[in-house]
């Protein structure tokens, strides 16, 4: 499996090279010529930018192996279903923190610029206050959860993708049904959301802002801890899912 993880990021360097220099050079001449007004422009825009990177890039990493050749090669191996799938995941999760400590690091690199070295020591970075009670530890553990989701969301589109090759591989209008196990997917999940929140013993999980408070970031640590272990049982049983057609219904 670490092989196969291996070769994914060997294949993204060069892309993702060239993304974070023209990323943190745009960031610093905004930062120098537009001040603070500009610099939360371009970071609102930074987030979205590489959250539909992310969300494109993971998405074709498994589709090309189920629909090129060079991705059957792979099928060839000695890996099973179950390590393919794995290694899709876990690279999955370790593009997304890499994004996230790039994202939060060119944050911290904007505020040593604008504020100069002596203002940056004396921050309480955490709790900063970015607007209407919003701090960076806030904005912190919302892009943790983000990512979380975006991985679960993630294995949603897998598992159509695979139930496409295998189960539906000889049906016509699979794409159209696999597109409606897509959707049914998430409604599923989404539902079952629902449902757990409802049960007595769970903390609130909505992580709102109060404009007229700065919220201590530790008050989220309860929601975060609740909603990872949620997303992780469902991301674990759409993996089984997904490496078990794989390894015994893939039609490639």
């Amino acid at each position: 499996m670490l092989s196969l993880i291996k070769y994914e990021f060997i294949k993204k360097q060069k892309v993702f090279a060239i993304a974070a220099i023209s990323a943190i050079l745009l960031n610093l001449v905004i930062a120098l010529k537009y001040g603070e007004i500009g610099i939360g422009v371009y970071f609102g825009l930074l987030s979205v930018a590489m959250f539909i990177l992310y969300i494109v890039d993971v998405i074709l990493m498994y589709s090309r192996d189920l629909n090129n050749k060079s991705g059957y090669m792979i099928f060839l191996t000695p890996n099973s279903g179950y390590s393919i799938l794995g290694s899709k995941v876990i690279t999955a999760v370790l593009e997304g923190i890499i994004m996230l400590v790039f994202y939060t690091l060119l944050i911290f690199f904007t505020l040593l610029i604008t504020m100069g070295h002596k203002a940056f020591i004396d921050i309480d970075f955490m709790n900063i206050d970015l607007s209407f009670g919003f701090t960076i530890g806030h904005l912190i553990i919302s892009l943790v959860l983000a990512l979380l989701l975006s991985v679960q969301f993630i294995l949603t589109i897998y598992t159509a993708i695979t139930i496409r090759k295998s189960v539906l591989a000889n049906v016509k209008f699979k794409g159209l049904f696999s597109f409606l196990i897509f959707i049914g997917l998430n409604y599923v999940i989404s539902v079952l959301y629902s449902l757990i929140g409802k049960l007595p013993f769970m903390p609130d999980t909505n992580i709102s802002i109060r404009p007229d408070l700065i919220m201590n970031t530790n008050e989220y640590i309860a929601p975060l801890l609740t909603m990872a272990l949620i997303v992780a049982v469902i991301c674990t049983v759409l993996t089984l899912i997904s490496g078990y057609l794989l390894e015994k219904k893939i039609n490639l």
